[in-house]
């Protein structure tokens, strides 16, 4: 005999309001909950269908030529060539249509990517390891071209997703310093820096020293700019190698090497 308690189950809680959706409400996927991330460069806080996802999205708030960051951007019926940028639309522009037919008609981006020289790029996120049908990927270049009549550029990230891979750690670790750190770098700390380190290649460690920092807030000095560190190698810590950037973050712009924009 089942009792009370066992035989209702409590309806699971939406999304609070500061939770920025796409067009395509993201909650459980397949029995897993959203990956959640903040990104300034998306308004708030986003969800992500999977850890890839959110270390690529995490990347895009890193990366000084994305200048606004869109997850679930829209959906495009690539019969009709229709953008829908709501789930409302959706839901009205499925009710036109003879029968529900949205895996073979409907494509919803991962990202949509507006570059500071203007450009729109469209992000398709993958793990190389767990391939798509043929069926899935003949739909996307269907939608890619009729995006591409739109003005939109499009990009395939391939990536393998491991929590330990250094792009995984310092995305997740630099995405954290950029929401926690608040301390200013004074003009006498950069001034200990320059001195200490001129033109030469040090380790991060040692240009904290400098500074005066922790090596906990040394990954600051990369944030912005302070030195630079290829962040695609291996996990940022007190031996990596660092050099003067002189406020350039051209060093956090990895989103281009790790993909195929067409």
């Amino acid at each position: 005999m089942f009792t009370q308690a066992t035989t209702h189950k409590r309806k699971p809680r939406g999304f609070p309001s500061s939770v920025e959706q796409g067009s395509r409400i993201l909650g459980q996927t397949g029995g897993r909950p959203a990956q959640m991330y903040l990104c300034e460069k998306a308004h708030g806080i986003c969800p992500a269908e999977s850890p890839l996802e959110k270390t690529i999205g995490q990347l895009a708030g890193l990366d000084p030529y994305v200048l606004s960051n869109a997850p679930q951007p829209f959906t495009i019926d690539v019969v009709s060539g229709e953008l829908l940028r709501t789930p409302e639309e959706r839901k009205l522009h499925r009710m036109t249509r003879d029968r529900s037919d949205a895996r073979q008609r409907e494509y919803t981006p991962d990202f949509c990517f507006n570059l500071i020289d203007g450009r729109r790029i469209v992000v398709e996120v993958k793990d190389p390891r767990f391939p798509c049908k043929e069926e899935y990927w003949r739909k996307v270049e269907k939608a890619k071209e009729l995006l591409r009549a739109r003005g939109y550029h499009f990009q395939v990230i391939s990536m393998v997703y491991a929590p330990s891979a250094p792009l995984v750690h310092n995305a997740d670790l630099l995405a954290a310093f950029q929401r926690n750190f608040k301390k200013t770098i004074t003009q006498s700390q950069l001034s200990a820096i320059e001195t200490g380190l001129g033109d030469a290649v040090s380790s991060l460690g040692h240009v904290a020293q400098l500074a005066g920092l922790s090596l906990r807030e040394a990954p600051a000095l990369v944030l912005h700019g302070v030195v630079a560190a290829d962040i695609s190698i291996a996990p940022l810590g007190a031996s990596t190698p660092v050099w003067l950037a002189h406020g350039d973050l051209e060093h956090l712009a990895v989103l281009e090497f790790i993909g195929d924009t067409k």
